[in-house]
């Protein structure tokens, strides 16, 4: 008899023992869950902050070639166009877009487009060839891609109005919108259409090369709306 009320005392324990251990892991699950949550959370918030602040980084301030290519890793796979102009694309270089690795096969980029800077009104003062890195912009009300321009293995865009128009005093309007892409068959259809070919970065005698101490000026690219949608680079 004894034998046997020390074997229920024993299980008794035992179960208790369980129980407090599973109560234990319980606690801790919920704590941690609620910790990666919060963690989630924060971290979504801190990311949309910092676009915000970095966006505002480049409203109508002065940054080296350096910044320039950070500002294409910060905001890759987001929809913000990134168009830098060189002086480079003034002299007849070539882009760094090559068939079969041949140097002396130079194909047109198709990722370049022609923006008009104009004064209050519609006077034209110059146009301005870019290259169109990250979220690509249309050409036309259309939707359609820059057309090309052989000299440089720049593009421009179709139609007298351009990509953009520059206000001296609030940076750059859209003309138009994001490219979308459209095919059927694509696993990004309905996405925008994105540009991540910044090897000529670093490949000096073509027109997409930045230098890392060059001087560049930065301005916002906005909707009509109002809504940030870009950065343009232009090399002083």
């Amino acid at each position: 008899m004894h034998e046997e009320v020390s074997k229920v005392s024993m299980l008794c324990v035992v179960l208790f023992a369980l129980a407090v251990i599973i109560s234990l892991g319980y606690v801790v699950f919920v704590s941690a869950k609620g910790v990666s949550d919060n963690l989630v959370m924060d971290t979504q918030a801190s990311l949309t902050t910092i676009t915000q602040a970095d966006l505002e980084m480049y409203d109508q301030n002065e940054v080296s070639g350096t910044e320039v290519m950070d500002a294409f890793y910060l905001f890759q796979g987001r929809p913000i166009a990134i168009l830098i102009h060189n002086y480079s694309m003034e002299n007849g270089l070539k882009t760094n877009v090559t068939e079969d690795n041949d140097p002396d096969t130079v194909d047109p980029s198709p990722y370049a487009i022609e923006i008009e800077r104009v004064k209050a009104g519609t006077e034209t003062i110059e146009k301005i060839q870019c290259l169109n890195y990250n979220a690509l912009l249309v050409s036309d009300e259309q939707g359609t891609l820059p057309k090309e321009l052989a000299k440089t293995g720049v593009v421009v865009a179709d139609g007298s109005q351009g990509i953009l128009t520059l206000n001296k005093e609030k940076g750059y309007t859209a003309n138009y919108s994001f490219a979308i892409d459209l095919d059927e068959e694509s696993d990004d259809k309905g996405q925008i259409r994105k540009n991540y070919g910044v090897g000529g970065f670093q490949a000096k005698n073509t027109c997409e090369y930045i230098p890392s101490g060059a001087r560049y000026n930065a301005s916002l690219i906005r909707f009509t709306d109002g809504t940030i949608m870009g950065i343009v680079f232009i090399q002083k």
